[in-house]
């Protein structure tokens, strides 16, 4: 039941980091899916947290380390993200949701737009913290229990560089500006296949999932230090 739950968790973690590109690519994908793949994220979010159920029950519990003082303040940064999206969204709607006419458009309109953004930042670095979990899992589902370096190796060296694509593409369609609200207008290049844009903002994601893993070992390894001097 337990490696179940796990393999719960990680296809429901796997189907919200996969729907990020999509979301992003709004204007390539047309509105009209952007808004059924955002529900979608919402259920998907919603079913990540009744499975991780017991995170909520032991917030208030136990010692909090400079690895879980992280961890949760990017957790509850997300179950704002993941309320102020399908709020925003909703307002927005002009289709799915076009029956409420709700008022506040432009302040919306900037909510969603931040919010998007971080989450697709926070959201991939949520998933790099947790990278030692879904490979414990992987490998039980694979039955991979041996270790090879080769394979090791060229691993690390692929996923290196596909986050090096990651901060090229990070720097080329200048995200900082739209995190930090420098600028609310975002630039889409029409000219472009649908394919291309979902892998540039893939490359984002896994570069700050590799940012996420490498911070998690960072922290753990300094405790490590810590306790044995």
């Amino acid at each position: 039941m337990d490696l179940l739950n796990k393999k719960l968790r990680i296809a429901v973690d796997s189907g919200m980091v996969l729907l990020l590109p999509l979301l992003k690519a709004y204007s390539l994908v047309g509105e009209t899916a952007h808004e059924y793949l955002g529900i979608g994220m919402s259920l998907l979010f919603v079913a990540h947290h009744i499975l991780n159920v017991a995170w909520w029950k032991h917030l208030l519990r136990g010692k909090y380390t400079p690895l879980r003082i992280l961890g949760t303040a990017i957790d509850l940064a997300l179950v704002v993200i993941m309320l102020a999206l399908p709020i925003s969204g909703m307002i927005l709607s002009r289709y799915v949701f076009r029956f409420l006419h709700l008022g506040g458009a432009a302040t919306a309109r900037t909510v969603h737009l931040l919010a998007s953004y971080w989450g697709l930042v926070l959201m991939s670095f949520h998933a790099g913290m947790h990278g030692n979990r879904i490979m414990e899992v992987f490998r039980k589902i694979t039955t991979t229990q041996q270790t090879s370096k080769i394979r090791t190796w060229s691993l690390r060296m692929i996923i290196v560089l596909l986050a090096i694509c990651g901060l090229y593409t990070f720097i080329k369609n200048k995200i900082g500006l739209y995190l930090f609200l420098r600028t609310q207008f975002v630039f889409v290049d029409f000219s472009q296949l649908v394919v291309w844009s979902l892998i540039d903002y893939l490359f984002v994601s896994i570069l700050f999932i590799v940012l996420g893993y490498v911070c998690t070992y960072l922290i753990r390894l300094k405790h490590i230090h810590k306790y044995n001097h």
